[in-house]
């Protein structure tokens, strides 16, 4: 899709077929801050054989099947990254919403690359309790972003 400025960040958009009204938001959010994006098609995990989702899974693990899909998803992404040689990417599900303060980061860059990836605006915690950062070693990406 063809927004309104250039940017040097492209932004991939996760999202399954059958969402087509979150599909549609995230369209419209993004077209209103002039974001050119990419719809990669999410994995719908409820259509995953259970042949399947065992392949994926370590010996006596399980995982809902959407959790599976959304990880499926991902690595899609990601491996379009890799594909296309793409020195950073944005990748959104399709029920993000962006903050006009990332645009210039899209549009200009990432002043330092010194990362595998990152999360944006995550929450600061996960299933072992509060995730914490050292804040000296953060890296600048655009002004006002840290990662």
């Amino acid at each position: 899709m063809t927004g309104a400025v250039m940017q040097r960040i492209p932004v991939f958009v996760i999202s399954l077929a059958r969402a087509a009204t979150r599909r549609q938001k995230i369209s419209e959010h993004l077209a209103s801050l002039g974001v050119e994006f990419r719809i990669i098609e999410g994995v719908d995990g409820r259509g995953l054989p259970v042949a399947r989702q065992q392949e994926l899974l370590a010996p006596g693990q399980s995982y809902h099947a959407g959790v599976l899909g959304c990880y499926l998803s991902h690595l899609a992404a990601y491996q379009a990254v890799v594909d296309e040689g793409l020195d950073a990417a944005l990748v959104l599900e399709d029920d993000a919403r962006l903050h006009p303060r990332v645009l210039p980061l899209l549009r200009q860059g990432c002043e330092s690359l010194a990362f595998d990836y990152c999360f944006l605006d995550s929450d600061d915690h996960n299933d072992r309790g509060p995730v914490f950062y050292d804040r000296d070693a953060a890296v600048t990406l655009a002004p006002g972003i840290q990662a």
